[in-house]
């Protein structure tokens, strides 16, 4: 968790900067597509990709355990014995109570949340190096 939260960490400024780079290249009319271009763009995406599969996975995680639920919520419904029906709800309870999430160092969220946190804060800095570049 902590190498991820260091990538995480020292790969957003790479990102406002590549973004930033972007903007200058449109920004003076230069051809997108040249080979220098693609070659960060796809190195941008491959960046973004990375950083956000573990959140994407623990996500999935999440879903599969609100599934889990469900099942049991169902066997419980079936069950006909009275002691297996309270170990059951006794289970449901405890599922209900501790919800999975899964944060980097008790601070930030690995789940759907976490791409909108990143794009969230590299726009808000984008905003703020344009206004003080007065590149627009």
């Amino acid at each position: 968790m902590f190498q991820h939260m260091m990538s995480l960490a020292f790969k957003i400024p790479e990102l406002i900067g590549a973004t930033y780079c972007l903007l200058v290249t449109i920004k003076n009319g230069e051809n997108m597509f040249v080979d220098d271009q693609l070659v960060r763009s796809l190195y941008f995406i491959q960046v973004v990709v990375l950083l956000f599969l573990p959140a994407i996975y623990a996500g999935l995680l999440a879903a599969k355990a609100d599934k889990l639920k469900i099942t049991l919520y169902e066997k419980l419904i079936k069950e006909r014995d009275e002691e297996h029906a309270r170990f059951l709800d006794c289970f449901i309870s405890y599922v209900s109570a501790r919800p999975l999430k899964i944060k980097m160092m008790k601070v930030v969220p690995l789940d759907w949340t976490l791409p909108i946190l990143v794009l969230d804060l590299i726009i808000s800095y984008q905003i703020v190096i344009v206004q003080f570049t007065h590149i627009f």
